[in-house]
Protein backbone atom coordinates (compact mmCIF):
# COMPACT_ATOMS: atom_id res chain seq x y z
CA UNK A 1 0.00 0.00 0.00
CA UNK A 2 1.73 3.29 -1.00
CA UNK A 3 1.02 5.74 2.05
CA UNK A 4 1.02 8.56 -0.53
CA UNK A 5 -2.07 7.83 -1.82
CA UNK A 6 -4.51 7.58 0.56
CA UNK A 7 -7.50 6.49 -0.62
CA UNK A 8 -9.95 6.98 2.24
CA UNK A 9 -9.22 10.15 3.73
CA UNK A 10 -11.48 9.98 7.26
CA UNK A 11 -10.32 12.37 9.74
CA UNK A 12 -7.58 13.47 7.77
CA UNK A 13 -7.27 16.66 5.73
CA UNK A 14 -6.29 20.31 5.01
CA UNK A 15 -8.08 22.39 6.94
CA UNK A 16 -9.51 22.47 10.14
CA UNK A 17 -10.83 24.58 12.95
CA UNK A 18 -10.17 23.74 16.32
CA UNK A 19 -10.56 25.60 19.97
CA UNK A 20 -9.06 24.95 23.07
CA UNK A 21 -10.65 24.43 26.31
CA UNK A 22 -10.65 26.41 29.14
CA UNK A 23 -8.45 23.83 31.66
CA UNK A 24 -7.89 24.44 35.45
CA UNK A 25 -6.53 27.38 36.74
CA UNK A 26 -5.02 27.60 40.03
CA UNK A 27 -2.24 25.77 39.89
CA UNK A 28 0.87 25.17 42.72
CA UNK A 29 3.74 27.58 41.53
CA UNK A 30 6.08 24.13 40.72
CA UNK A 31 3.48 23.15 38.11
CA UNK A 32 2.59 26.42 36.80
CA UNK A 33 5.27 26.44 34.21
CA UNK A 34 4.36 22.91 32.99
CA UNK A 35 1.76 24.05 30.81
CA UNK A 36 1.15 24.19 27.26
CA UNK A 37 -1.51 24.62 24.40
CA UNK A 38 -0.31 22.36 21.70
CA UNK A 39 -1.04 21.50 17.97
CA UNK A 40 -0.14 18.25 16.82
CA UNK A 41 0.92 17.72 12.76
CA UNK A 42 0.97 14.32 11.42
CA UNK A 43 2.34 14.74 7.63
CA UNK A 44 3.22 12.33 5.26
CA UNK A 45 5.06 14.54 3.01
CA UNK A 46 6.70 18.01 3.56
CA UNK A 47 4.05 20.55 3.81
CA UNK A 48 3.62 23.93 4.94
CA UNK A 49 1.36 25.01 7.41
CA UNK A 50 -0.30 27.91 8.17
CA UNK A 51 -2.40 29.24 11.24
CA UNK A 52 -5.56 31.90 11.01
CA UNK A 53 -7.66 33.34 12.93
CA UNK A 54 -9.88 36.78 13.75
CA UNK A 55 -8.04 39.86 13.06
CA UNK A 56 -6.87 41.14 16.38
CA UNK A 57 -5.54 37.98 18.00
CA UNK A 58 -3.65 36.88 14.52
CA UNK A 59 -0.62 39.21 15.95
CA UNK A 60 0.03 36.81 18.84
CA UNK A 61 -0.82 33.61 17.00
CA UNK A 62 2.77 32.12 15.45
CA UNK A 63 3.29 30.92 12.24
CA UNK A 64 0.05 32.89 10.99
CA UNK A 65 3.02 33.81 8.28
CA UNK A 66 2.90 29.59 7.26
CA UNK A 67 5.77 27.04 8.74
CA UNK A 68 7.48 24.72 6.85
CA UNK A 69 7.49 21.15 8.28
CA UNK A 70 8.81 17.93 6.95
CA UNK A 71 7.52 14.55 6.56
CA UNK A 72 6.83 13.40 10.59
CA UNK A 73 5.14 14.75 13.36
CA UNK A 74 5.51 18.81 14.39
CA UNK A 75 4.43 20.34 17.12
CA UNK A 76 2.85 23.98 17.27
CA UNK A 77 2.27 25.82 20.70
CA UNK A 78 -0.06 27.92 21.02
CA UNK A 79 -0.40 30.89 23.58
CA UNK A 80 -2.57 29.62 26.60
CA UNK A 81 -4.46 33.39 25.87
CA UNK A 82 -6.31 31.38 23.39
CA UNK A 83 -7.91 29.67 25.77
CA UNK A 84 -11.85 29.85 25.70
CA UNK A 85 -13.45 30.86 28.92
CA UNK A 86 -17.16 31.21 30.26
CA UNK A 87 -20.30 32.68 28.42
CA UNK A 88 -18.39 35.21 26.26
CA UNK A 89 -18.51 35.39 22.68
CA UNK A 90 -14.57 35.54 21.71
CA UNK A 91 -12.53 35.74 18.66
CA UNK A 92 -10.30 32.48 19.88
CA UNK A 93 -11.06 30.08 16.91
CA UNK A 94 -7.88 28.91 14.91
CA UNK A 95 -7.46 27.55 10.97
CA UNK A 96 -4.82 25.59 10.66
CA UNK A 97 -4.41 24.97 6.57
CA UNK A 98 -1.76 22.84 5.21
CA UNK A 99 -0.64 22.24 1.65
CA UNK A 100 -1.02 18.68 1.86
CA UNK A 101 -3.62 16.28 3.40
CA UNK A 102 -2.40 15.91 7.74
CA UNK A 103 -3.89 14.47 11.00
CA UNK A 104 -4.46 17.18 13.56
CA UNK A 105 -4.14 16.74 17.12
CA UNK A 106 -4.41 19.40 19.71
CA UNK A 107 -2.87 18.79 23.35
CA UNK A 108 -3.81 20.75 26.23
CA UNK A 109 -1.25 20.75 29.18
CA UNK A 110 -1.56 22.24 32.77
CA UNK A 111 1.07 20.26 35.31
CA UNK A 112 -0.61 16.85 35.89
CA UNK A 113 -3.36 17.31 34.17
CA UNK A 114 -3.92 17.09 30.02
CA UNK A 115 -5.99 15.36 27.21
CA UNK A 116 -5.78 15.68 23.39
CA UNK A 117 -8.05 15.09 20.86
CA UNK A 118 -8.21 14.47 17.23
CA UNK A 119 -9.59 17.32 15.01
CA UNK A 120 -11.72 17.00 12.20
CA UNK A 121 -11.49 18.49 8.88
CA UNK A 122 -13.64 21.43 8.43
CA UNK A 123 -15.65 19.62 5.23
CA UNK A 124 -16.43 17.15 7.81
CA UNK A 125 -18.30 19.63 10.83
CA UNK A 126 -21.82 19.67 10.76
CA UNK A 127 -24.98 21.11 11.76
CA UNK A 128 -26.13 18.84 14.86
CA UNK A 129 -24.04 17.61 18.11
CA UNK A 130 -24.97 15.72 21.08
CA UNK A 131 -23.20 16.65 23.67
CA UNK A 132 -20.71 13.93 26.30
CA UNK A 133 -19.08 14.49 29.14
CA UNK A 134 -18.71 13.51 33.00
CA UNK A 135 -21.11 14.38 36.57
CA UNK A 136 -18.16 16.71 38.47
CA UNK A 137 -16.93 14.73 41.07
CA UNK A 138 -17.66 17.66 43.47
CA UNK A 139 -20.31 19.96 42.37
CA UNK A 140 -18.60 22.40 44.74
CA UNK A 141 -15.48 22.88 43.23
CA UNK A 142 -15.81 24.83 39.71
CA UNK A 143 -12.51 23.00 38.46
CA UNK A 144 -14.61 20.20 37.85
CA UNK A 145 -17.48 21.58 35.57
CA UNK A 146 -18.47 19.95 32.54
CA UNK A 147 -18.55 22.21 29.58
CA UNK A 148 -18.84 22.18 26.13
CA UNK A 149 -16.94 25.16 23.59
CA UNK A 150 -18.45 26.08 19.46
CA UNK A 151 -16.31 27.64 16.80
CA UNK A 152 -17.57 29.02 13.73
CA UNK A 153 -16.19 28.55 10.48
CA UNK A 154 -18.75 31.30 8.65
CA UNK A 155 -20.57 34.47 9.54
CA UNK A 156 -23.55 34.77 10.64
CA UNK A 157 -23.46 31.30 12.39
CA UNK A 158 -26.39 31.08 14.43
CA UNK A 159 -26.05 28.13 17.63
CA UNK A 160 -29.42 27.26 19.34
CA UNK A 161 -27.64 24.57 22.86
CA UNK A 162 -30.65 23.02 24.31
CA UNK A 163 -29.54 22.76 27.35
CA UNK A 164 -29.84 19.36 29.75
CA UNK A 165 -28.43 19.37 33.77
CA UNK A 166 -28.02 15.89 35.32
CA UNK A 167 -29.18 17.85 38.82
CA UNK A 168 -31.43 20.59 39.53
CA UNK A 169 -29.00 23.79 38.81
CA UNK A 170 -29.33 26.77 36.23
CA UNK A 171 -27.14 28.90 34.21
CA UNK A 172 -27.16 33.05 34.20
CA UNK A 173 -26.15 34.08 30.63
CA UNK A 174 -27.12 37.82 29.56
CA UNK A 175 -29.54 38.60 32.78
CA UNK A 176 -31.37 35.04 32.38
CA UNK A 177 -31.66 32.37 34.01
CA UNK A 178 -31.88 28.92 32.14
CA UNK A 179 -32.59 25.40 33.42
CA UNK A 180 -32.83 21.67 31.60
CA UNK A 181 -34.42 22.30 28.59
CA UNK A 182 -34.27 25.48 27.94
CA UNK A 183 -32.73 26.76 24.67
CA UNK A 184 -29.64 29.46 24.59
CA UNK A 185 -29.03 31.25 20.91
CA UNK A 186 -25.79 32.59 20.28
CA UNK A 187 -24.45 34.43 17.10
CA UNK A 188 -21.36 34.10 15.94
CA UNK A 189 -19.25 35.10 12.90
CA UNK A 190 -16.68 33.54 11.02
CA UNK A 191 -13.62 32.05 13.48
CA UNK A 192 -15.52 33.11 16.96
CA UNK A 193 -15.87 30.96 19.92
CA UNK A 194 -18.63 30.17 23.02
CA UNK A 195 -17.98 28.46 25.82
CA UNK A 196 -20.27 27.51 28.40
CA UNK A 197 -19.61 25.01 31.57
CA UNK A 198 -21.69 24.12 34.98
CA UNK A 199 -21.20 22.32 37.81
CA UNK A 200 -23.23 19.54 36.78
CA UNK A 201 -23.20 17.12 33.67
CA UNK A 202 -24.05 18.29 30.11
CA UNK A 203 -24.27 14.99 28.58
CA UNK A 204 -27.49 15.27 26.65
CA UNK A 205 -27.56 18.89 25.37
CA UNK A 206 -28.04 18.96 22.22
CA UNK A 207 -26.16 21.73 19.67
CA UNK A 208 -27.53 22.91 16.19
CA UNK A 209 -26.38 25.81 13.87
CA UNK A 210 -27.55 26.83 10.48
CA UNK A 211 -23.91 26.75 8.94
CA UNK A 212 -21.13 23.89 9.85
CA UNK A 213 -19.21 24.31 13.52
CA UNK A 214 -17.03 22.73 15.42
CA UNK A 215 -18.05 21.55 18.98
CA UNK A 216 -15.79 20.43 21.57
CA UNK A 217 -16.98 18.78 25.23
CA UNK A 218 -15.63 17.79 28.23
CA UNK A 219 -14.69 18.43 31.77
CA UNK A 220 -12.20 21.30 33.05
CA UNK A 221 -10.63 19.25 35.29
CA UNK A 222 -12.63 15.82 36.71
CA UNK A 223 -11.94 12.86 38.60
CA UNK A 224 -14.21 10.06 37.94
CA UNK A 225 -13.56 8.16 41.23
CA UNK A 226 -11.64 9.18 44.58
CA UNK A 227 -8.33 8.39 43.60
CA UNK A 228 -5.75 10.36 42.39
CA UNK A 229 -5.84 13.94 40.62
CA UNK A 230 -8.43 15.48 38.45
CA UNK A 231 -7.64 15.24 34.38
CA UNK A 232 -8.77 17.72 32.02
CA UNK A 233 -11.19 16.35 29.43
CA UNK A 234 -11.72 16.50 26.46
CA UNK A 235 -12.81 15.83 22.51
CA UNK A 236 -14.13 17.04 19.77
CA UNK A 237 -17.33 15.59 19.03
CA UNK A 238 -18.21 14.14 15.25
CA UNK A 239 -21.77 15.38 13.78
CA UNK A 240 -24.81 13.58 14.56
CA UNK A 241 -24.99 12.48 11.27
CA UNK A 242 -21.39 10.63 11.71
CA UNK A 243 -22.44 8.73 14.46
CA UNK A 244 -22.77 4.93 14.21
CA UNK A 245 -24.26 1.96 15.29
CA UNK A 246 -21.98 -0.93 16.17
CA UNK A 247 -18.96 -0.45 18.43
CA UNK A 248 -16.03 -2.56 19.92
CA UNK A 249 -14.65 -0.94 22.89
CA UNK A 250 -10.81 -1.42 24.25
CA UNK A 251 -9.67 -1.46 27.65
CA UNK A 252 -7.90 1.31 29.02
CA UNK A 253 -4.80 1.69 30.62
CA UNK A 254 -3.40 -0.81 32.52
CA UNK A 255 -3.67 0.06 36.02
CA UNK A 256 -7.36 1.00 35.36
CA UNK A 257 -11.04 0.16 34.62
CA UNK A 258 -12.99 1.27 31.75
CA UNK A 259 -15.74 3.22 32.04
CA UNK A 260 -18.33 3.54 28.72
CA UNK A 261 -20.96 6.10 28.20
CA UNK A 262 -23.20 5.82 25.35
CA UNK A 263 -24.69 8.90 24.50
CA UNK A 264 -28.22 8.43 22.23
CA UNK A 265 -29.68 11.33 19.93
CA UNK A 266 -32.71 9.77 19.38
CA UNK A 267 -34.90 6.92 20.56
CA UNK A 268 -32.32 4.00 20.53
CA UNK A 269 -32.42 0.34 21.69
CA UNK A 270 -29.10 -0.51 22.43
CA UNK A 271 -27.27 -4.05 23.28
CA UNK A 272 -24.24 -4.67 25.02
CA UNK A 273 -22.28 -7.97 25.24
CA UNK A 274 -19.61 -8.23 27.77
CA UNK A 275 -17.90 -11.57 29.85
CA UNK A 276 -20.13 -13.26 28.26
CA UNK A 277 -23.24 -11.77 29.50
CA UNK A 278 -25.65 -9.78 27.51
CA UNK A 279 -27.47 -6.43 28.02
CA UNK A 280 -30.46 -4.35 26.28
CA UNK A 281 -31.58 -0.95 27.20
CA UNK A 282 -33.71 1.26 25.69
CA UNK A 283 -32.04 5.17 25.95
CA UNK A 284 -34.41 8.41 25.06
CA UNK A 285 -32.98 11.10 22.98
CA UNK A 286 -30.54 13.03 25.03
CA UNK A 287 -30.21 10.13 27.20
CA UNK A 288 -27.16 7.75 28.68
CA UNK A 289 -25.99 4.58 29.76
CA UNK A 290 -22.47 4.10 31.56
CA UNK A 291 -21.05 0.64 31.82
CA UNK A 292 -17.60 -0.11 33.23
CA UNK A 293 -15.62 -3.43 33.19
CA UNK A 294 -11.95 -4.11 34.69
CA UNK A 295 -8.91 -5.86 33.62
CA UNK A 296 -8.86 -7.77 29.86
CA UNK A 297 -12.13 -7.21 28.79
CA UNK A 298 -13.64 -5.85 25.91
CA UNK A 299 -17.28 -4.89 25.11
CA UNK A 300 -19.44 -5.12 21.80
CA UNK A 301 -22.33 -3.00 21.50
CA UNK A 302 -24.99 -3.00 18.77
CA UNK A 303 -27.56 -0.25 18.53
CA UNK A 304 -31.00 -0.31 16.28
CA UNK A 305 -30.24 3.81 16.08
CA UNK A 306 -26.24 5.97 15.67
CA UNK A 307 -24.92 6.56 19.01
CA UNK A 308 -22.35 8.59 20.42
CA UNK A 309 -19.81 6.15 22.64
CA UNK A 310 -17.05 7.31 25.18
CA UNK A 311 -14.91 5.53 27.02
CA UNK A 312 -12.76 6.84 30.17
CA UNK A 313 -10.12 5.22 32.03
CA UNK A 314 -10.46 5.14 35.41
CA UNK A 315 -8.08 4.63 38.00
CA UNK A 316 -8.66 1.61 40.34
CA UNK A 317 -6.06 2.09 43.03
CA UNK A 318 -4.11 4.60 44.41
CA UNK A 319 -0.94 3.12 42.90
CA UNK A 320 -0.01 3.20 39.82
CA UNK A 321 0.17 5.81 36.92
CA UNK A 322 -2.81 7.42 34.84
CA UNK A 323 -5.69 9.09 35.79
CA UNK A 324 -8.77 9.40 34.32
CA UNK A 325 -8.99 10.74 30.08
CA UNK A 326 -11.67 10.80 27.54
CA UNK A 327 -11.64 9.09 23.87
CA UNK A 328 -14.63 8.58 21.14
CA UNK A 329 -14.24 5.17 20.45
CA UNK A 330 -14.57 4.27 16.62
CA UNK A 331 -17.31 2.89 15.15
CA UNK A 332 -17.63 0.09 12.40
CA UNK A 333 -18.16 2.15 9.64
CA UNK A 334 -15.45 4.54 11.01
CA UNK A 335 -12.68 2.16 10.92
CA UNK A 336 -9.71 2.65 7.96
CA UNK A 337 -7.49 0.27 6.36
CA UNK A 338 -4.31 2.93 6.46
CA UNK A 339 -3.26 5.59 9.05
CA UNK A 340 -0.77 7.75 9.81
CA UNK A 341 -1.15 8.68 13.52
CA UNK A 342 0.51 10.39 15.97
CA UNK A 343 1.69 9.86 19.59
CA UNK A 344 3.34 13.02 21.97
CA UNK A 345 6.05 13.01 23.82
CA UNK A 346 6.30 13.68 27.43
CA UNK A 347 4.50 10.22 28.83
CA UNK A 348 6.29 7.24 29.82
CA UNK A 349 3.99 4.86 28.03
CA UNK A 350 2.25 5.01 24.93
CA UNK A 351 -0.30 2.51 23.24
CA UNK A 352 -2.00 1.89 20.08
CA UNK A 353 -5.32 -0.44 21.06
CA UNK A 354 -6.38 -1.83 17.56
CA UNK A 355 -9.58 -3.57 16.71
CA UNK A 356 -9.61 -6.08 13.74
CA UNK A 357 -11.03 -8.85 12.28
CA UNK A 358 -9.52 -12.00 13.21
CA UNK A 359 -8.35 -13.30 9.67
CA UNK A 360 -6.78 -10.30 8.80
CA UNK A 361 -4.08 -10.86 11.86
CA UNK A 362 -1.35 -11.70 9.82
CA UNK A 363 -1.66 -8.28 7.00
CA UNK A 364 -1.51 -6.19 9.99
CA UNK A 365 1.53 -3.70 9.91
CA UNK A 366 2.95 -1.38 12.14
CA UNK A 367 5.93 1.06 10.49
CA UNK A 368 6.19 -1.83 8.01
CA UNK A 369 6.70 -4.48 10.96
CA UNK A 370 4.31 -7.47 11.84
CA UNK A 371 2.95 -6.83 15.43
CA UNK A 372 5.78 -8.80 17.82
CA UNK A 373 4.68 -10.94 20.78
CA UNK A 374 7.21 -8.83 23.37
CA UNK A 375 4.80 -5.63 22.22
CA UNK A 376 1.84 -6.77 22.82
CA UNK A 377 0.48 -5.83 26.26
CA UNK A 378 -2.76 -7.69 25.46
CA UNK A 379 -4.78 -9.82 23.53
CA UNK A 380 -8.79 -10.27 23.47
CA UNK A 381 -11.18 -12.55 21.33
CA UNK A 382 -14.55 -11.02 20.79
CA UNK A 383 -17.40 -12.20 18.58
CA UNK A 384 -19.00 -9.54 17.01
CA UNK A 385 -22.31 -10.03 14.43
CA UNK A 386 -20.84 -13.52 13.98
CA UNK A 387 -17.27 -12.18 13.25
CA UNK A 388 -14.34 -12.93 15.01
CA UNK A 389 -12.65 -9.88 16.45
CA UNK A 390 -9.39 -9.37 18.23
CA UNK A 391 -8.80 -6.34 19.88
CA UNK A 392 -4.84 -5.63 20.50
CA UNK A 393 -3.17 -2.79 22.79
CA UNK A 394 0.27 -2.65 21.74
CA UNK A 395 3.02 -0.36 23.16
CA UNK A 396 4.51 2.18 20.93
CA UNK A 397 6.79 4.90 21.09
CA UNK A 398 6.73 9.20 20.43
CA UNK A 399 6.38 10.14 17.05
CA UNK A 400 4.80 9.22 13.83
CA UNK A 401 3.31 5.69 12.91
CA UNK A 402 1.99 3.98 9.98
CA UNK A 403 -0.92 1.62 10.91
CA UNK A 404 -1.97 -0.30 7.91
CA UNK A 405 -3.37 -4.11 6.69
CA UNK A 406 -2.07 -5.54 3.47
CA UNK A 407 -5.21 -6.97 2.41
CA UNK A 408 -6.91 -3.43 2.59
CA UNK A 409 -9.58 -4.67 5.29
CA UNK A 410 -10.29 -1.92 7.79
CA UNK A 411 -9.28 -1.73 11.47
CA UNK A 412 -10.78 0.62 14.32
CA UNK A 413 -7.37 2.26 15.90
CA UNK A 414 -7.31 4.50 19.25
CA UNK A 415 -4.17 5.87 20.82
CA UNK A 416 -3.65 6.46 24.68
CA UNK A 417 -0.78 6.79 26.90
CA UNK A 418 0.06 7.53 30.39
CA UNK A 419 2.64 9.02 33.00
CA UNK A 420 2.46 9.37 36.46
CA UNK A 421 -1.03 11.11 37.49
CA UNK A 422 -2.13 11.91 34.12
CA UNK A 423 -2.67 10.56 30.92
CA UNK A 424 -4.47 10.87 27.28
CA UNK A 425 -6.50 9.08 24.43
CA UNK A 426 -7.94 9.43 21.24
CA UNK A 427 -9.12 7.99 18.45
CA UNK A 428 -7.66 7.98 14.92
CA UNK A 429 -10.68 8.45 13.09
CA UNK A 430 -14.33 9.42 14.04
CA UNK A 431 -16.22 10.23 11.12
CA UNK A 432 -17.96 7.64 8.53
CA UNK A 433 -15.86 6.64 5.35
CA UNK A 434 -18.24 6.93 2.38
Amino acid sequence: ANFMFFHLLGSRGKRFLLLFMETISDLQSDLANNRSTEIHVAALADSKLTLKSSSENIKSLPFSAGKAISQGVSKLEIPMSFRTTDLKTERKAIMLESSTPVSVVTLNHDGYSSDSSLILPVERLGLKYVVGSTDPFSNRDKAHSSQVAIAALQDKTTVTVQLKFKSNSSLAYQNKQYFSGDKIAVNLNRFESFQLSERTDLTGTFVEANLPIAVFAGNRCNKLQRYGFCSHLMEQLPPIDDLDTEYIVPPSLETSGTRIRMVASQRTRVEFFFNGGKREKILEPGTYKDAEFHGEHSVHLKADKPLMVLSFAIRMARGGEGDPYMSLVPGFNQYLSQYFVLVPGGYTKNFLSIIMKADSKSSLRIDGKQLSKDDTVSEIKVVASHDNYLVYVVRTSPGGHKVETLDNSRFGLMIHGQTDGDSYGYAANVVKVS
